[in-house]
């Protein structure tokens, strides 16, 4: 209310349509928090579309191994084999996206929760590289 001008600027700026969503000293400007909630809006939507076509842990490691052109077991494979390691990336990047923790999926994949973490982070860019995105795959 401070960094807007007082009440009196704020029921101004209401009266002509504009809504403040944030004290830009802290998050920023009200565009910037737009966008954000924007983009956790569709995160949230992507989320309820995988789960509303049935995608859980098993269905995910099927498309992973499609997209891979590889075993479903070798999706749950450990070990070091390079096919296995990418599979393991991309689990854990495209895990959040059906709502899983880095905890839950590791635990299933027989990984740490860091190392869930850092896997995701490298299956996020194996992703934008070879432009996939789970929406997408789950419709082969």
């Amino acid at each position: 209310m401070r960094s807007a001008g007082g009440w009196e600027k704020i029921l101004q700026a209401r009266r002509y349509g504009e809504h403040l969503k944030s004290d830009e000293r802290i998050l920023g400007d009200s565009e910037f928090v737009e966008d954000v909630l924007d983009q956790a809006d569709e995160q949230f939507d992507e989320r309820c579309l995988c789960r509303a076509n049935g995608v859980d842990i098993d269905r995910l490691a099927q498309i992973v191994a499609g997209a891979l052109g590889i075993d479903v077991a070798e999706v749950w494979r450990e070990g070091q084999a390079p096919t296995s390691v990418l599979a393991r990336y991309l689990m854990c990047h495209w895990a959040k996206e059906i709502g899983l923790t880095p905890t839950e999926v590791g635990r299933k994949l027989k990984l740490s929760q860091s190392g869930a973490s850092r896997a995701a982070q490298r299956g996020a860019e194996l992703a934008a590289k070879r432009g996939w995105r789970l929406k997408e795959l789950m419709g082969e």
